[in-house]
């Protein structure tokens, strides 16, 4: 069994080395130096073997226990990533089944057990639970292409939920309910429907989600499949902080000085923008299976091969395509900035920076690319189709006109 050892000057492991006293130097001649350093080769090798075959270091095979290895005199306890790295080492040791071992002040005291406990109390690893507690959490459903919010608010609210009539006029394709009971403390449960059929979660028990989505599906317009749905998702974290609410590295940090109403309209531009992904998110998996039905036109007709495909079905193709098109550019907000943010500027700035955040720019550039592409397909068996189609009309009116004069022959000699 391992055993890792820590004492005031540096991070060691007990395969192939040994503790080393707080005062004294290693004497020896050179046979004892050269063995020494033999015996210490040998322990890291071992232990890179060993991290090798658990999976637990680096691309060399290095484990983390080598990287907390820190000079002499520098202190552990100083600043936070020599906490994060002592912390790693430690947890490392634990999965391989080690255990701790804090080294004596002199060569004469005996090792002492150390919990991992009390390490972290001593060294600071609690920085990732105490962060982890005050932790949110933000999730956002395309379920449908249209919801009845009007029918929606009263189902609800027959079921215990509240409804949040703190919103705007202009937003008015909106629905905010309230849930009694949130997932954590420090921020209340509240759910906001878009009437694109989008739904976003703040801080609300994955029971109650279920529930709600449940309810969801008696008002819904041309639902999407079960499956797209949850595997088409949006999830970000959210804290409180004091300070301005904004989006830093894929967290949410919402004002915790804010009264409710203003807490709720900085909620509504997050989510906004999360409604906009998850619609997205359907229509790129929509548009992904159409590719898969016609990808085999272009090998079909690069090889020579008749391509079976009738015009009426071509026709539903182009039309599938123009109804998709039509959804991303003139129906939706995806290409410009909705009028609700003009005289809101602090909440137009977190839409923008979630919207950024998502690719969502970038996302509805290609997926326009891609339309085009499947559009000049189309268009190519349209006209392939239609050329068919003429060529067959002329060959029938050359059949005919051969048929006609052939009965005109036979009246003239016969």
């Amino acid at each position: 069994m391992k055993k890792l050892y820590l004492d005031t000057g540096k991070w060691q492991t007990a395969a192939g080395s040994r503790m080393r006293s707080s005062s004294g130097n290693e004497g020896g001649d050179n046979v004892g130096r050269r063995e020494k350093r033999n015996r210490e080769a040998n322990g890291r090798r071992k232990q890179e073997r060993t991290g090798r075959s658990q999976g637990l270091g680096s691309g060399r095979g290095r484990g983390l226990g080598h990287v907390a290895r820190r000079s002499r005199g520098q202190s552990c306890s100083q600043g936070v990533w020599p906490r994060v790295l002592c912390a790693c080492a430690v947890l490392q040791h634990f999965s391989q089944g080690g255990f701790l071992v804090r080294a004596g002040g002199s060569r004469g005291d005996s090792p002492r057990l150390c919990s991992p406990t009390a390490f972290a109390r001593t060294f600071g690893a609690s920085i990732f639970f105490s962060r982890g507690e005050n932790l949110m959490h933000c999730t956002a459903f395309a379920t449908a292409d249209e919801y009845h919010l009007g029918n929606l608010s009263q189902d609800l609210t027959s079921c215990g939920y509240v409804e949040v009539t703190s919103l705007p006029t202009d937003a008015a394709n909106t629905l905010v309910m309230g849930v009694e009971s949130s997932a954590k403390e420090g921020d209340p449960g509240t759910i906001f429907f878009f009437r694109e059929g989008a739904a976003v979660f703040w801080n609300v028990k994955e029971k109650t989600m279920k529930h709600v989505l449940q309810i969801l599906e008696k008002h819904e317009i041309q639902p999407y499949e079960i499956a797209l749905v949850h595997w088409e998702n949006e999830e970000l974290n959210y804290m409180k902080i004091e300070g301005q609410s904004k989006l830093h590295r894929g967290e949410i940090k919402l004002n915790s000085e804010l009264d409710l109403d203003d807490a709720v309209l900085e909620k509504f531009a997050f989510s906004n923008a999360l409604c906009l992904s998850v619609k997205l998110a359907i229509w790129e998996a929509t548009l992904d299976k159409f590719i898969e039905s016609i990808q085999s036109i272009p090998e079909a007709l690069k090889a020579g091969k008749k391509v079976k495909l009738s015009h009426k079905e071509v026709m539903q193709k182009m039309g599938e395509l123009f109804a998709l098109r039509h959804r991303i550019n003139l129906s939706s907000d995806f290409l410009i900035t909705p009028d609700f943010y003009w005289d809101r500027e602090n909440l137009e700035e977190l839409y923008d920076k979630t919207c950024q955040f998502l690719s969502i720019t970038r996302r509805v550039k290609v997926m326009n690319e891609k339309l085009q592409h499947c559009m000049e397909l189309t268009d190519l068996m349209r006209n392939h189709l239609n050329e068919k189609r003429a060529l067959r009309l002329e060959w029938m009116i050359v059949i005919l006109i051969t048929i006609e004069v052939m009965f005109e022959l036979g009246r003239v000699f016969f």
